[in-house]
């Protein structure tokens, strides 16, 4: 027969378990979230994400990066080096963007967490792009941008708006 404490503790582990809110999962965004001007930072360490999102803003003027629009629900964009129709799927409850095709050896997906209408982030899963390119951090340029700026934040990491963060990771393809 069980001790007192261990049946205690298995009534509250039920008890926090019952109380707990599912995780929801996160929604696919369609490709037209993506297609605009956006400014872009590369960055190594989530606790710069904020002063990131600040100089990626900071871009938007001079150098923004261009999403297009193509047919159904892709989109245009740089993997590694080379332009490419990607689209976003999910798996597992993850949000990833990968290239229709894969030609030159390089798959190219990436993690894409979405932290709210303006900003999005994107890791690749292969260490090594990875290692060369590092994370990126998209800010929305424009007017759209401007009417929902995140209010400023000390701690890098939790620089987002209060919208819910979208998120998701994906084990690199052996």
């Amino acid at each position: 027969m069980p001790s007192i404490k261990t049946r205690v503790a298995a009534l509250l582990a039920t008890v926090f378990v019952a109380a707990t809110p599912a995780v929801a999962q996160p929604q696919v965004p369609d490709a037209s979230y993506f297609v605009g001007r956006w400014g872009k930072v590369a960055f190594n360490d989530d606790r710069d994400l904020g002063r990131m999102i600040t100089m990626a803003r900071s871009f938007c003027g001079s150098i923004p990066y261009v999403i297009r629009a193509r047919g159904g629900d892709a989109f245009e964009m740089f993997v590694a080096d080379t332009l490419r129709d990607v689209r976003v799927v999910q798996e597992n409850g993850r949000l990833y963007i990968v290239p229709l095709v894969n030609t030159g050896g390089v798959n190219g997906a990436r993690e894409l967490t979405v932290r709210d209408r303006n900003v999005f982030t994107v890791r690749y899963l292969d260490p090594g792009i990875h290692s060369r390119y590092g994370a990126n951090v998209f800010v929305r340029c424009g007017a759209a941008q401007r009417e929902a700026r995140p209010a400023r934040q000390q701690d890098g990491a939790n620089a987002r708006s209060a919208a819910p963060e979208q998120t998701g990771t994906i084990a690199p393809r052996q």
